[in-house]
């Protein structure tokens, strides 16, 4: 299994630090060596990039992995449909978890494909997180964790067992200077910003991916309604003042 290298930016996304961290963990899985234990981790506060980041790694230009998020009240037998149901597998209701799972590790082993389960936090504290670790050491998928900021710890105190078999831990990151740029020219290309625009957007918003396009949009707004091609701070400042 080899990474594909097409731009994220040619799937709809800006291609920032932590689409970045995530494709080197999946990519360090995907060619970890035999006995090496094949699970990353990708984990940090809302809003920075961690779910784009599973699009990027879902698509087929990208790794082509399965895709699952869980939910709140996520159970193993939740889980276990939800993968057949992604990988394709025609699913009979009255099937055992044990079949279930036995189907699950077929379509794994056959397709070649990894693993990502998002919001994996959601159920860290919970035994259905076992499966994940069954699927693992039967299957040998390669397994990309992605949750929030206390999935690390919270799987040591839990479930050190599942734990000690992520080999990489990355901690999402707060967009820089360069990714802000990229985020720009993705959401908002028409729209010009100064320099201290851009350093106060960054502060402002603490980096957070999620609140930088939010402010962005805004900023669109309030440019087309000035007929401004360029905002200045002030501009900039009042604009996100009236959005709120």
């Amino acid at each position: 299994m080899t990474r594909q290298t097409t731009n994220p930016a040619d799937r709809g996304q800006a291609s920032t630090q932590t689409i970045a961290v995530a494709a080197t963990a999946m990519q360090a899985i995907i060619d970890r060596s035999d006995g090496m234990p094949g699970m990353a981790a990708l984990f940090g506060r809302p809003g920075l990039g961690k779910t784009s980041a599973a699009v990027y790694l879902s698509h087929p230009s990208g790794f082509n992995a399965v895709y699952v998020g869980c939910r709140s009240f996520e159970t193993t037998k939740s889980l276990a449909q939800m993968l057949l149901k992604e990988l394709g597998v025609a699913t009979k209701t009255h099937w055992p978890i044990s079949t279930a799972f036995d189907h699950i590790c077929e379509a794994l082993v056959s397709s070649g494909r990894p693993l990502v389960i998002d919001e994996v936090d959601r159920i860290a504290e919970k035994n259905t997180i076992e499966l994940l670790r069954d699927l693992h050491d039967i299957a040998h998928t390669p397994l990309m964790l992605i949750g929030e900021e206390l999935l690390q710890q919270t799987l040591l105190t839990h479930h050190q067992r599942f734990h000690d078999r992520v080999l990489v831990w990355n901690r999402a990151l707060p967009a820089d200077g360069a990714d802000l740029d990229k985020l720009i020219r993705h959401y908002t290309p028409a729209l010009q910003l100064d320099a201290d625009v851009k350093r106060w957007l960054l502060q402002t918003t603490a980096g957070v991916a999620r609140r930088i396009v939010t402010a962005l949009a805004a900023l669109r707004e309030a440019g087309l309604a000035s007929g401004a091609d360029k905002l200045d701070l002030a501009a900039a400042q009042a604009a996100l003042k009236g959005a709120r």
